[in-house]
C-alpha cells in the first residue's frame, strides 16, 4: 500500500509525465501496430494509480488518434472502442464508490430515461451490431457520470488535453510519407473526388468536426477567464490553420458563426473591454483569413458546388441496392438529403421508429446531416425519447429564467456545433454533450471560486470589526482599572 501511495502522489504531483509517455507510445504506433497493446496495457495500469481528471484526460487526448488504432486483419474489432470503455468503465468505478462511500442517491429518472433508449434501440424492428450498442452505453453512462458532478474533475485541464491532442495527432499526420502504416490506415481519408484533404490522424469531415468542438470549449475557458490570451490564441491560431487544411465547408461555416457568437457573447458580459476584445479579435480573424486564403478561396468554391444535386434516374435494381447500402453512391449534399427523406417517409413504420443505429448507410454515405441522420436511425420515438431524457438534465427547481443571460456562453457550443452538425458527418458519438457538460463544470467551479473570495472577504472583514471591538473593551477595562 505503502509503494501505491508513493506511486499516486508522485503522477498527482507530475501528472504531465503521464501524457508524454502516451504520446510516445502514440508516435510508435505511427509505425508499428503493436505499440496500440502497449497504449491499452499503458492506460489501464494509469487508471489504477491516477485521478479521474487524468482518466477522462486520457480519454479526450487519445480521440484525435482514431488511424493508429485500426488493424486490416481484425475488421470486427475496433480497439478504439475497447480503449474507450476501459477508461470510461474505470470512472464508472469511481463514480460507484464515491456515490456508496457518500451515501448520495442516484437519479433514478435520467437512469430509466437511458434505459427505455437503450432497449428501444434494440427491438427487433432496428438493425443493431453489439459493438455500437455497448459504445452508446458506455457514452450514456459518461454522460451521467459527469452530471452527477462527484468525481472532482478539472474541466479546464481536460479540455486543454482535449486540444493538445488535437493538435498532436495532425502534427503526427506529417509522418505519412515516412510510415508504411499511416499510408495503409489514412490512405482512404485522406482523398475525396480526386483531390487531397488533410485528415489529421482521422476523416477530414470528422476532423474538422473535433477542431470546432474543441475551439468552442476554448472559447468557454476564455469566457471564464481560465486560459490567459497569449495561449488562446495560440491554440485557435494552431487549430484554424488544421481546420481550413481539411477543406471542410462545414468548418468555415461554423468558424464564421463562432467568432461571431463568441465576440457578442464576451462583450456582453465585458462591457468595459469588449470593444477592445471585439477590435482585437476581428483583427486576429481577418488576418487568418488572409494568410490561408488559399484554403478560403478553395473552401468558398466547394460551398457553392455543395448546393447542386447530382441525383440521376436509375432502374429499380440500382435503386433499391443504393437504399440497402450495397452500393456507393454519392449524388452530392442535397441530393443525399433527398435520398434520406425518401426513406424516412417510405412507409409510417420507418417514419416512426427508424431503420436502426448499425443499418448500412444509404448509398454507403452518410446523410452529412446529423439531425437527419438520427431521425432516419432512431425515427420519430427514438427521437423524443432521446429528447425526454437530455431534458431531465435540467435542474428545474433551481432554474431561473432571469438568470438566462448569465447562460448566454453556451451559444458558443450550440450555434457553431450545430451549423457543422448540420452539414457534416458524425460519429463522435456523445462527445458533444460531454463538452457542453465540462463546460458548465467551468461556470460550476468559477462560482464556486467567486463564492469562496466572498466568503473569505467577509470573514475578513468580520475579523477586522472583532479586532477593533476587542481593543475596545480592552482600553475601557485599563481605564477602569486606574
Amino acid at each position: 500500500m505503502k509503494v501505491y501511495k508513493k506511486i499516486k502522489e508522485f503522477l498527482s504531483k507530475y501528472d504531465f509525465l503521464v501524457y508524454i509517455f502516451l504520446l510516445c507510445f502514440l508516435f510508435g504506433a505511427c509505425f508499428y501496430e503493436q505499440f496500440v497493446y502497449v497504449i491499452i496495457a499503458y492506460s489501464i495500469i494509469m487508471c489504477i494509480f491516477v485521478d479521474s481528471t487524468t482518466v477522462l484526460g486520457i480519454y479526450f487526448f487519445i480521440y484525435p488518434f482514431y488511424a493508429l488504432f485500426l488493424f486490416d486483419f481484425k475488421p470486427q474489432v475496433y480497439f478504439f472502442n475497447i480503449l474507450k470503455c476501459i477508461l470510461i468503465f474505470s470512472l464508472l468505478i469511481r463514480h460507484i464508490y464515491f456515490a456508496v462511500k457518500n451515501k448520495s442517491k442516484c437519479n433514478v429518472k435520467i437512469l430509466v430515461a437511458f434505459s427505455v433508449y437503450l432497449i428501444y434501440l434494440i427491438l427487433p424492428m432496428h438493425e443493431v451490431s453489439i459493438q455500437t450498442f455497448i459504445m452508446i452505453g458506455t457514452e450514456l453512462c459518461l454522460i451521467y457520470i459527469l452530471f452527477q458532478k462527484q468525481l472532482g474533475i478539472d474541466a479546464k485541464k481536460v479540455i486543454e488535453l482535449f486540444a493538445l491532442g488535437i493538435i498532436c495527432s495532425c502534427l503526427f499526420a506529417y509522418l505519412y510519407p515516412y510510415s508504411s502504416r499511416l499510408q495503409e490506415v489514412l490512405e482512404e481519408y485522406i482523398t475525396a473526388d480526386g483531390v487531397s484533404r488533410f485528415a489529421g490522424l482521422w476523416h477530414y469531415g470528422i476532423l474538422a468536426m473535433v477542431i470546432i468542438v474543441s475551439m468552442s470549449a476554448l472559447c468557454i475557458l476564455k469566457f471564464f477567464g481560465k486560459i490567459n490570451n497569449i495561449k488562446f490564441v495560440i491554440y485557435c491560431i494552431i487549430l484554424t490553420y488544421f481546420g481550413l487544411k481539411t477543406m471542410s465547408r462545414g468548418f468555415l461555416i461554423s468558424l464564421f458563426l463562432l467568432s461571431l457568437v463568441f465576440i457578442i457573447v464576451y462583450a456582453i458580459k465585458n462591457k468595459r473591454q469588449g470593444v477592445k476584445f471585439l477590435i482585437a479579435y476581428l483583427g486576429l480573424f481577418i488576418i487568418a483569413l488572409i494568410v490561408f486564403r488559399k484554403y478560403v478561396i478553395e473552401l468558398l468554391g466547394r460551398i457553392s458546388d455543395g448546393l447542386s444535386s447530382d441525383l440521376i434516374e436509375m432502374s429499380d435494381e440500382l435503386k433499391k441496392q443504393i437504399f440497402a447500402g450495397e452500393v456507393h453512391y454519392d449524388p452530392g449534399r442535397i441530393g443525399l438529403w433527398k435520398l434520406y427523406i425518401m426513406d424516412i417517409f417510405s412507409s409510417a413504420f420507418v417514419t416512426l421508429f427508424g431503420r436502426g443505429i448499425s443499418r448500412p448507410y444509404i448509398g454507403q454515405m452518410h446523410a452529412h446531416n446529423e439531425f437527419l441522420n438520427f431521425l432516419w436511425a432512431n425515427g420519430i420515438f427514438g427521437c423524443i425519447i432521446y429528447l425526454v431524457t437530455l431534458l431531465l438534465f435540467i435542474d428545474y427547481k433551481n432554474l431561473n429564467l432571469k438568470s438566462i443571460k448569465s447562460k448566454l456562453y453556451l451559444l458558443t457550443l450550440i450555434i457553431p456545433i450545430g451549423a457543422i452538425l448540420f452539414i457534416e458527418i458524425h460519429p463522435m458519438g456523445k462527445l458533444l454533450y460531454v463538452i457542453l457538460l465540462l463546460a458548465m463544470m467551468v461556470e460550476d467551479k468559477d462560482k464556486a471560486g467567486k463564492q469562496n473570495l466572498s466568503i473569505n472577504k467577509q470573514m475578513k472583514n468580520e475579523g477586522i470589526t472583532q479586532n477593533i471591538g476587542d481593543s475596545r473593551e480592552e482600553n475601557i477595562t485599563i481605564k477602569n482599572t486606574n
